[in-house]
Order: C-alpha cells, then structure tokens, then sequence
C-alpha cells in the first residue's frame, strides 16, 4: 500500500514534514508572545509618562467645556448677538476643547479594543489542531495578555474611553442646565 507524502510548498516545490510545520507554528506563536512581552513594556512606560498630562487635561478640559457652554447660555440669554467676537470664540473655544477631549478618549478606547482583539486572535488559531506544547504556550500567552488589566482611569470606575466622553458631555449639558435654571 503506497504512503501518501506530504504536500509540497508553493514556494520551493520541496516537501515538509508535518512536524517541521508544526515547529514552525510554534516558533511563530514564540515570537508573538515576545514581542508581545516587549510591547506590553513599553505600555506600561507609556502610562508611567503620559498619565498624570492625561488625567490634568481631561479634568481641565471638561471643567472648561462646562464653563464655556454656561458663558454662551448666559451671552445669548443677555441677548449678544450670535455672530458677535466674544461669542464665536466661546464657540470655537468649546469645539476645541470637545474635539481633544475626543480625541483623548478615542485614543484609549482603542489601545482597550485593541488588547482585547489580540486574545481573540490567539484564540480564533486553529489551536485545536497543533500539539499540546503549542497549545500550553497558547493557554500561557492568553493568561499573560487577561493579566495585564492596565487601564487609563480617572477614578477607580471610570475609565478613559468613548463612554466616558459621553458621560462627560451628558453631564456638562445637566450641569448648564442647572446653572441656568439657578440664575432665572
């Protein structure tokens, strides 16, 4: 009864064992998680540097945000006109601000997304076909990335992303319209 061969490669017409293939896949998923070590250094400098500028100019910003909506609410309550100087640079100053606190919680929002894509990837590999030392180290890798939990917080519930730019816009609306149904 004739063996059946392993196939050949596209690129060099030679043939490969199974078990070189095998290693190959498992040098591969080493190198991922080495460099996924090194990036996860990386990470965590990063924070160390850019945490405190961070969490001072999304606390300046909003507070700014608030204070600029209530400036434009009383102007044109007093009857400024909307085209006037001072009004349109309260406007462009509230767009401003806006925009980079957008930006600053856009930006964490998808450094998150983008950790967690990478467990989904280790586990979306066709695992469940490789060896069990392939499938220990894949395990391993996967309990690294869960592991490190570091996020950009401003209290201990909140944390830096798209939902706390909501939360930040919602309430800079309530704050504005307490403030104005406190000054009638």
């Amino acid at each position: 009864r004739a063996q059946s061969s392993p196939p050949e490669t596209p690129d060099t017409g030679v043939r490969m064992k199974l078990n070189d293939v095998e290693l190959n896949h498992y040098d591969d998923l080493i190198g991922h998680i080495q460099d996924n070590q090194k990036l996860i250094k990386v990470y965590d400098v990063f924070f160390d540097v850019v945490r405190p500028v961070v969490l001072v100019q999304i606390g300046n910003g909003s507070y700014s945000v608030i204070s600029l909506i209530f400036l434009i609410s009383l102007m044109y309550l007093m009857g400024i006109p909307v085209l006037s100087a001072p009004f349109l640079k309260f406007i462009c100053g509230v767009i401003s601000l806006t925009i980079e606190l957008f930006i600053f919680c856009y930006g964490f929002n998808h450094i998150e997304t983008a950790k967690s894509v990478i467990n989904f990837g280790l586990y979306s590999s066709n695992w469940t076909e490789m060896d069990l030392k392939f499938k220990k180290s894949l395990l391993l890798a996967m309990k690294m990335n869960s592991s490190h939990k570091r996020v950009m917080k401003i209290s201990p519930n909140s944390a830096v992303g798209l939902e706390m730019f909501a939360r930040v816009m919602n309430m800079s609306c309530s704050i504005v319209s307490v403030l104005i149904n406190s000054r009638s």
